[in-house]
């Protein structure tokens, strides 16, 4: 007998990881400006690289902090510090060799004294999802025997694939009002677009940026810009790509002599994907008439790539000054750093649940800065059908606080972006064994159906194929009901 086969690659989920790695680390003092009080800090991470090991995964990365400070005079000024981190999230069994998926966000971040110098003190939590990649040899067609009948089926399968990464500089001058001096500066990337051309991409999109500035009064108050950038980006174009895009780096420096200008640079890594379909026809049984052969079957399971959801929603939720500050007069600068703490599907809906750590930094009535932190939970739904998996990114889109005194509410929208995967099974012939005897019933036989067989199954245990009994039989159709008369013929 000539057997055929097929190499079928699938992606499974091995295991889930997490754990949260504290970082404690020397930070440098800013020049020339000592630091009389921390009023918030505002906390990125990112994750250079990560490496499946024998005793887990072992992730690095480096945390970037925006730092809104008061000098000793209570001035406040702004600088930004970093530190790297490397941990490794265990796990108990060996996943050497296996594909990590990290996502790394900050859950704590604190900048405290430390011998006159700073120490930068946070927690960092790591979710892993670790992929194994199988590949499966099935047997996919068999010729050479009399009165082969064979099952097939399909196997298909979508994957997300790397098209292209590219880094982006953007470098633009502001005008701001002449008496001003700049604190600090943050941003998100608000948009981007990606339109396919005949040797890869062009990228348009925006970036937020976001100025906390002092007038000579001493009033605080925010400035809001966009900065525009466009970029080809090569690579195979595809009609429905996937983009990612990070602000890596920001830097936002005002120059001296008073002009009011201020020079901004951002570096911006933009990821493509594309997703790509694959299909396989397998053997999934057979038989021939002598029942000299039986098919050797196993089960399968794979990730099935549905594609990306995004949402937005509106969080609200009620914050209080706490006793021992002074009450709010007039809020200043708000920073949020999201964390998803759990995500599941059920029932065709995915939930993300996390924690938003909110700082407020604000005037007093008293009219002096403070700041205080609060965890705001949240809880955001996708509707996705088929669902087992979700890979998902939080982002916080705009936030503000109202209200004065000691009661506030806190506002934010978030944008909730999942890669949705769905869990597909199958069946496939691994090998051939030697086959059972077939019933060898000769003439008429007046067979009665038990509930679940098929002519399939009925003409592998009598030795016929489903075409001779169909010819008997006009009438059946599939399914077939429990205690159908079918007649055969041997």
């Amino acid at each position: 007998m000539d057997i055929k086969r097929t190499t079928v690659t699938t992606d499974t989920y091995f295991t889930r990881l997490s754990s949260e790695a504290r970082i404690e680390s020397a930070v440098p003092a800013p020049d020339g400006r000592p630091v009389g009080k921390i009023l918030g800090c505002n906390a990125k991470v990112r994750v250079t690289s990560s490496t499946a090991s024998e005793r887990g995964v072992d992730v690095v990365g480096t945390i970037t902090v925006s730092v809104l400070a008061l000098d000793r005079q209570d001035v406040p000024f702004g600088f930004d510090a970093e530190a790297d981190f490397s941990h490794r999230v265990p796990c108990p069994v060996s996943v050497s060799g296996l594909e990590p998926i990290v996502t790394a966000q900050i859950t704590e971040c604190a900048m405290r004294s430390d011998y006159g110098g700073l120490r930068l003190c946070g927690s960092v939590l790591i979710n892993v999802a670790v992929l194994k990649h199988d590949e499966l040899s099935c047997v996919c067609d068999l010729s050479g025997e009399r009165g082969l009948e064979l099952e097939f089926a399909s196997v298909s399968s979508a994957r997300r694939a790397l098209k292209a990464v590219k880094s982006i500089k953007l470098r633009e001058e502001l005008e701001l009002d002449e008496a001003v001096t700049l604190v600090s500066g943050s941003g998100r990337i608000k948009e981007i677009k990606l339109s396919p051309t005949g040797t890869g991409y062009d990228a348009v999109g925006k970036v937020e940026l976001r100025c906390l500035v002092l007038f000579g009064d001493g009033a605080l108050s925010e400035r809001s810009f966009e900065l525009s950038f466009v970029s080809e980006i090569e690579g195979d174009p595809v009609s429905n790509p996937i983009v990612d895009a990070e602000l890596t780096r920001l830097d936002v420096r005002m120059y001296s002599g008073g002009s009011g200008l201020v020079e901004a640079e951002a570096l911006i890594c933009i990821t493509v994907y594309s997703v790509q379909s694959e299909t396989a026809t397998i053997l999934s049984d057979g038989y021939d008439a002598e029942g000299t052969f039986s098919c050797q079957k196993e089960s399968g399971s794979y990730l099935d790539y549905l594609g990306r959801e995004s949402i937005r929603q509106e969080i609200r939720y009620p914050l209080e000054v706490p006793s021992y500050l002074p009450e709010l007069s007039a809020p200043v600068s708000l920073c949020c750093n999201p964390a998803v703490t759990h995500a599941a599907c059920e029932n065709g809906v995915a939930t993300v649940e996390g924690l938003l750590m909110a700082t407020v930094v604000y005037r007093g009535d008293n009219g002096s800065l403070s700041s205080f932190t609060e965890v705001v939970p949240f809880s955001v739904s996708i509707d996705c059908a088929d669902c087992a998996y979700i890979l998902p990114r939080i982002e916080v889109c705009c936030h503000k606080i109202s209200g004065s005194g000691r009661a506030l509410e806190f506002r934010s929208e978030l944008s909730l972006c999942a890669d949705i995967y769905a869990l597909r099974s199958f069946t496939y012939t691994k090998s051939l064994e030697r086959g059972s005897e077939v019933d060898t019933h000769e003439g008429i036989l007046i067979y009665f159906t038990d509930a679940g067989e098929t002519l399939f199954s009925i003409g592998k245990r009598f030795g016929m194929s489903k075409r001779g009994i169909l010819e008997l039989n006009p009438d059946l159709t599939e399914p077939l009901s429990s205690g159908k008369q079918v007649i055969l013929f041997r």
